[in-house]
């Protein structure tokens, strides 16, 4: 089991079982699993906060403390125009975020950029057509409908990220497809 340094973390046989899935690329829930127990107050994960639009941001580089933390993070910055901020963990993955007013989105990936690239998708999207645009290093950056959340979903995703550094299962999860967009756009035209 990894862990970072002066994480409290003991393993219980009634503990919750998390999946290893992600770390061996496989979109399905798989067999290998790790066991946690999380004491309140502490979380397993170092995750990072990297706005990905304004190098400015006073919190970018800084080390996401707690669940209070992250959420006045993502309530502060819904003032924003809509942007993409990359939250990465000590685990080797991250979730890229696009954060809007009431809406967003989330993929989760490795750290090191290799596949798969996962996203987040409610079962009750926002949209039905079209694309949200987020703005990444000045670039406006399409994320298709189908791919769009609430924030209540965003936050609910980051904040068990925060915790365990995976993928939370209270939305499904899709690989990014390159033509999302293209035809997202198009069902908005019908």
């Amino acid at each position: 089991m990894r862990t970072a340094p002066a994480v409290r973390e003991i393993a219980l046989s009634n503990t919750s079982v998390a999946n290893d899935a992600p770390s061996r690329g496989d979109t399905q829930r798989g067999a290998a699993k790790r066991e946690y127990h999380y004491f309140q107050g502490y979380h397993s994960m170092k995750v990072q906060y990297d706005n990905q639009q304004d190098n400015s941001d006073p919190m970018n580089g800084s080390i996401v403390a707690g669940d209070a933390q992250l959420i006045e993070l993502l309530d502060s910055r819904r003032r924003d125009p809509p942007f993409f901020a990359c939250f990465s963990a000590d685990n080797g993955f991250q979730i890229m975020v696009g954060i809007g007013k009431d809406i967003g989105c989330i993929q989760h990936s490795r750290s090191d950029g290799q596949r798969p690239y996962l996203m987040a998708v409610s079962a009750d999207p926002p949209m039905k057509a079209g694309y949200v645009e987020f703005l990444a290093g000045g670039t406006l950056t399409p994320c298709a409908a189908r791919y769009i959340i609430r924030l209540n979903e965003l936050k609910e995703i980051a904040l068990h990220f925060l915790k365990t550094g995976e993928r939370s299962r209270t939305v499904s999860w899709q690989l990014l497809d390159p033509k999302a967009v293209r035809e997202d756009a198009a069902r908005a035209k019908q």
